[in-house]
């Protein structure tokens, strides 16, 4: 498994391999204000340029008239310049938002591995986020507890903090 400032990454950085995964954002500015403040709680670094995507090709490709997408790629940790990223766009027009809940049908959550989770989540509503339930630690199978967490951004996108660790045998 790959490390990042000796932080594993998360199950889904490893699904994403070379793809984007991409995150849209109803509120022009605000995700993409939240960004600078939370990337490098999780090791993500921006891929300039940033993109700004309209017209006749960008509308045909989301089915969707009149489109318009402003955004950024961050880099996920520890692939090198070449790595997954992760998109955060935002569009100029968007349907009305369902709140997001942990168990929602489609994309629920992305998860990030971490090495102090409790830290992790402090910076993370510190730059704005907010908590949804509390930091629980899970002893899974023989001798490994995982210590972890959901946190909102300011869109409600839901964010997983997780970390692991050997616990010696009783």
């Amino acid at each position: 498994m790959k490390t990042f400032l000796g932080a594993s990454l998360s199950a889904m950085a490893l699904f994403a391999c070379a793809l984007p995964l991409t995150a849209q954002t109803a509120d022009p500015g605000l995700e993409l204000a939240f960004i600078p403040r939370t990337i490098t709680v999780f090791g993500c670094v921006p891929v300039p340029p940033e993109r700004d995507l309209s017209g006749t090709d960008y509308e045909r490709g989301t089915a969707v008239a009149g489109a318009r997408a402003r955004g950024i790629h961050l880099l996920l940790p520890g692939y090198g310049p070449d790595g997954p990223t992760l998109e955060i766009f935002e569009y100029t027009s968007t349907p009305a938002a369902v709140p997001a809940v942990v168990n929602r049908p489609g994309f629920g959550h992305i998860a990030f591995a971490v090495p102090a989770v409790e830290e992790a989540r402090e910076q993370f509503l510190a730059a704005g986020g907010s908590p949804v339930g509390e930091v629980v630690h899970s002893h899974i199978g023989a001798g490994v507890v995982v210590t972890w967490c959901y946190v909102r951004d300011p869109e409600g996108n839901i964010v997983e903090l997780q970390s692991r660790r050997p616990i010696a045998p009783v």
